[in-house]
């Protein structure tokens, strides 16, 4: 009774398919590789979009980042070069050996606010600038924020110690013209 209902174990040779079945299995292996094949495609064109998406992303930030470091890199530039400006003309004045202070007094006003100016917009470029600017920006705090507001009111200052200050002007200018160009390609 027990040999009715237990199940025999075929030989290999009958349950394996005969030569004949094979085109079956080539079949269902032809499907579930097409199955795979489709989703292996679906996920490719959605890593490509996703690519797609990140890459979009990462230029869209790097316009915003432009959009706010160009002002800032544009109006530095133009507050050191109008410091600069400023001190030629201090300079022009204490080669001719003037020392009216009453004239040297005159420069006190326009200089500090252009320091000023400078300062204030230094301070964003450091935060909001490249490394490259952000340096710049924190040299020009430094070394160039000490002594140039005091110069006019100064009445020993002499001609180097204002070409001094000209000069490190100039140069930070010329170095933020070429982070700018580093940063925004030009």
């Amino acid at each position: 009774a027990d040999h009715c209902c237990a199940r025999r174990a075929l030989p290999l040779s009958r349950s394996l398919p005969a030569m004949s079945d094979n085109a079956g299995i080539y079949a269902i292996i032809g499907a579930a590789v097409g199955a795979v094949g489709t989703q292996v495609s679906g996920i490719v064109q959605a890593a490509g979009k996703g690519r797609a998406r990140r890459a979009r992303i990462a230029a869209d930030a790097a316009a915003a980042r432009e959009a706010k470091r160009r002002p800032l890199y544009e109006d530095l530039i133009a507050a050191t070069n109008e410091a600069s400006e400023l001190l030629v003309g201090l300079r022009r004045i204490v080669e001719a050996g003037n020392r009216d202070p009453i004239l040297l007094a005159q420069y006190n006003k326009p200089v500090a606010d252009v320091m000023n100016k400078i300062y204030s917009i230094a301070t964003h470029v450091r935060i909001d600038g490249s490394e490259r600017a952000s340096s710049i920006a924190r040299t020009v705090m430094t070394d160039l924020m000490s002594t140039p507001e005091k110069l006019p009111a100064d009445q020993h200052a002499s001609v180097e110690q204002i070409s001094a200050e000209i000069s490190k002007l100039r140069q930070a200018g010329d170095d933020l013209v070429e982070a700018a160009r580093a940063d925004f390609g030009g």
